[in-house]
């Protein structure tokens, strides 16, 4: 069986030693571009959801005043925070699955 373009992500599902040599070999990891955005695109994001600077930023991975600092256009955007924040636009469910987990916590 002879796969054109295999998902590294696709494998997971498969017991290793079911995987073969050559599936393993045609692999990739698919990864999109850095979005291209701005410290006004995290406040708009942030005002959207209705979510505090304090608990966007834990979200995010960075500290309350860098992404205070991005959204007054202080400091740019950090490449992990923009793909960070691609994410939550992408997928705003990721919003409510860190919610419940920080009540988990």
């Amino acid at each position: 069986m002879r796969m054109e373009e295999t998902d590294i992500f696709d494998l997971m599902d498969v017991p290793v030693e079911d995987i073969t040599i050559e599936q393993k070999k045609e692999a990739k990891i698919l990864v999109s571009a850095v979005p291209d955005y701005e410290g006004k695109d995290f406040l708009r994001v942030r005002k959207e959801y209705q979510i505090s600077q304090s608990k966007f930023a834990a979200l995010l991975g960075v500290k309350r005043n860098t992404l205070s600092g991005y959204e007054n256009e202080a400091k740019p955007p950090s490449t992990i925070a923009k793909r960070m924040l691609g994410i939550i636009e992408d997928h705003p469910e990721f919003i409510w699955m860190f919610y419940l987990q920080k009540l988990e916590d």
